[in-house]
């Protein structure tokens, strides 16, 4: 399923921006990615205490993160999909 949500969010982000910056839009999003899994890898490394409860924090502090980042993105009314 992960694979499934992850490429159409990524098709749906590039889609919003023109195709000269599709590219480094493209690169943005995959430093993002590979950045935020060494930052939550050192996060549980330094955190953890043997249990799950640490990976829920850590997940729960992304979670709301990106929903922060959503609320204070761009207000375009380009249709995705257009």
């Amino acid at each position: 399923m992960n694979g499934i949500i992850a490429a159409c969010c990524n098709a749906a982000s590039l889609a919003s921006v023109d195709s000269q910056s599709a590219g480094s839009a493209a690169a943005l999003m995959g430093a993002l990615q590979y950045g935020s899994g060494v930052v939550s890898s050192l996060l549980l490394a330094a955190f953890s205490t043997g249990t799950p409860r640490t990976m829920s924090v850590v997940i729960t502090v992304f979670v709301v993160l990106s929903a922060l980042m959503v609320q204070g993105g761009s207000k375009q009314e380009k249709p995705v999909f257009a």
